[in-house]
């Protein structure tokens, strides 16, 4: 028998050693709270078991890849699901109710009183006469020019929210009070819708529960009112 011949088989393979992806993948998935390292987790899993296969026995770790491919499926199915209801608020929010009061503001612009006054409740509507949407409008476009409408998409609302955030202040730890900026002919400012919690809103846009809207910030440093301060 030659010296090759008596040597132990392991001596041909070398001692196991644990994947390096498995162990990757594995990382990957536990860190939950990044959306897509999960999915980053699925993919190298499913390349450690290939590599683990054709290893003949030299990598081990196969229990180690298929934990971190079933966590890393089931955190992208989470965030999957987070993304699609987050995307499904916005959206509501967006069109439903942040549009429908920004189209019956815009209401205030063109003359159509009848229509703005509809926002609003019972007892506030008492005190919506003409002159007073007038007054209103007079009063914030001789500051910010004409009402131009609201942001589109979500990056630019949260973008101008955080600008202007610090203009809601003296509303601190008010919980009536609905922010939406807007942009004006001559530069951007928040719409606050001011709410009836008592109310029942007859519709998303929250028709029949609003009492007020102010626009704030304005060059000269006071909110302009709808309805002044009694």
């Amino acid at each position: 028998m030659t010296q090759f011949d008596a040597m132990p088989s392991e001596s041909l393979t070398g001692p196991e050693r644990t994947s390096l992806l498995a162990i990757l993948a594995l990382v990957c998935a536990l860190v939950c709270f990044i959306p897509g390292v999960g999915l980053l987790g699925v993919l190298l899993a499913v390349f450690a078991l290939v590599g683990i296969a054709g290893s003949q026995g030299r990598l081990g770790g196969k229990g180690i890849a298929i934990t971190a491919l079933v966590l890393g499926l089931l955190v992208s199915l989470v965030w999957i699901g987070i993304g699609v209801g987050a995307r499904s608020a916005w959206s509501m929010f967006e069109e439903q109710i942040a549009g429908g009061i920004t189209q019956k503001v815009a209401a205030i612009e063109v003359g159509d009183y009848d229509t703005a006054r509809s926002l609003f409740t019972t007892s506030a509507q008492d005190k919506l006469t003409d002159e007073a949407f007038v007054a209103f409008k007079d009063a914030y476009t001789a500051q910010l020019g004409p009402m131009q409408g609201p942001p589109t998409g979500f990056v630019e609302f949260m973008k101008m929210y955080g600008a202007l955030g610090e203009s809601m202040q003296e509303y601190g730890g008010r919980n009536d009070v609905m922010p939406i900026p807007m942009h004006f002919q001559n530069g951007d400012a928040l719409l606050l819708v001011l709410i009836d919690q008592s109310g029942n809103a007859q519709s998303p846009d929250l028709s029949g529960i609003v009492k007020d809207l102010h626009i704030t910030p304005m060059p000269d440093g006071k909110p302009v009112k709808l309805i002044p301060d009694e």
